[in-house]
Order: C-alpha cells, then sequence, then structure tokens
C-alpha cells in the first residue's frame, strides 16, 4: 500500500473539519463516513471534470502527467493511520452536470466582516465603559416611596407610604431632631430623618 501514515488524533481533527467545511452531519452523512475500527469511507458520488482549458492541448496535458513520479499519485486516495483508514470510491463516476468554476475566491467581503466586527468590538467596549460611569456620576433622584411630613431647622422628616400619618407624633420628633443638632454642632447635619412607627 502506498500513501502515508498520521496519527489519529490529527486524522480525526482533518475529518472533523472536512465535515464543517462540507456540512456533513455525523448522524446521516453525505460524503464521510465512519467506519468502526477502521477509520473513515468517503461515500460521496465523484463526478468527472470534462471542459479543460483551450489553451492545454491533449499533449502537453500528457506531459505533465509524465513528469510526475508514479508514486504521488497511485493510491493518493488512501490514508492510513493506525487503526484508521480513508478509502475513495471512485466506481460511480459520472459526466459533470455543471462545469466546476476555478476563479479565485474574492477576499474584499471577508476584509468587511472583519472590520465591522473590529468597529463593533470597539462600540461595545466603549458602551461597557460608559454606562457604569454615567449611572455612577448620574444625580440621584428621589425616591417616591415616601411622604414629607414636616421641616426643623432644615432638616426634612419624612415617613414610608405604607405607614399611616403620623401628626401625633410631630412635636416629639421636632423635639428629638433639635435635641441632636443642638449636641452634634461639629458634626454636619443629617439632610432627612425618616420616621417610622416602630415595631410595636
Amino acid at each position: 500500500e502506498q500513501g502515508f501514515e498520521v496519527d489519529d488524533s490529527s486524522l480525526t481533527q482533518c475529518i472533523s473539519t472536512l465535515r464543517k467545511a462540507l456540512k456533513d452531519p455525523t448522524k446521516s452523512p453525505e460524503y464521510v463516513k465512519t467506519v468502526p475500527k477502521r477509520g473513515y469511507q468517503m461515500i460521496a458520488t465523484v463526478e468527472k471534470y470534462v471542459d479543460m482549458p483551450l489553451a492545454i492541448t491533449a499533449t502537453e496535458h500528457a506531459e505533465d502527467l509524465t513528469s510526475v513520479p508514479e508514486h504521488h499519485y497511485q493510491d493518493s486516495a488512501l490514508v492510513t493511520a493506525p487503526q484508521s483508514a480513508v478509502e475513495v470510491e471512485l466506481s460511480n463516476i459520472q459526466q459533470p452536470q455543471q462545469p466546476i468554476s476555478t476563479e479565485p475566491v474574492q477576499q474584499k467581503s471577508s476584509a468587511k466582516v472583519t472590520g465591522s466586527r473590529s468597529l463593533l468590538s470597539i462600540i461595545a467596549l466603549i458602551l461597557a465603559l460608559l454606562i457604569p460611569l454615567a449611572s455612577y456620576f448620574a444625580p440621584a433622584k428621589a425616591s417616591d416611596n415616601f411622604i414629607p411630613l414636616f421641616s426643623v431647622k432644615g432638616v426634612q422628616v419624612v415617613t414610608p407610604n405604607n405607614n399611616p400619618i403620623m401628626n401625633d407624633w410631630q412635636s416629639l420628633i421636632s423635639t428629638c431632631i433639635t435635641s441632636y443638632l443642638d449636641n452634634h454642632q461639629q458634626e454636619s447635619k443629617p439632610v432627612k430623618v425618616i420616621a417610622t412607627r416602630g415595631q410595636n
């Protein structure tokens, strides 16, 4: 047998890449079939390409084939590895239905995709940095969960929405706030006091 040997992992990786490129599922393959304890078998139909460019004559083509050593093209479809083999069945050769295009693939679309991806990445990075900063520096808005009751020496007294109105406690709360402000003059005064009805 002629061919060359590769290790199992390299062959498996190549077959996996080939299957992805051909979009060939492993459960119902159309191109490459896994043969248990043997390797892989190519099951695709192979078509012979007949249309040759007019610039190449039959004698030139024959000369090209004779210049290649025989061992390069015999059994070139067989790749063997330890406990793995790739076999190509060429018995189903048919005439081509459509000629295969040999034009080079344009790489402009790939460059556009790469450029737009990098632009999107930069925009995403800028947004990821600006959104937390904007929320940090944004002014805090007053909560709608509190009802303002009254003010003592510039300190606003509020109560939660779910508390009953505490007008009976206004004099006691005012006395407490005034006492606190008189005893803590060196400290900054509170912005607001939240009065609740307590636990009992």
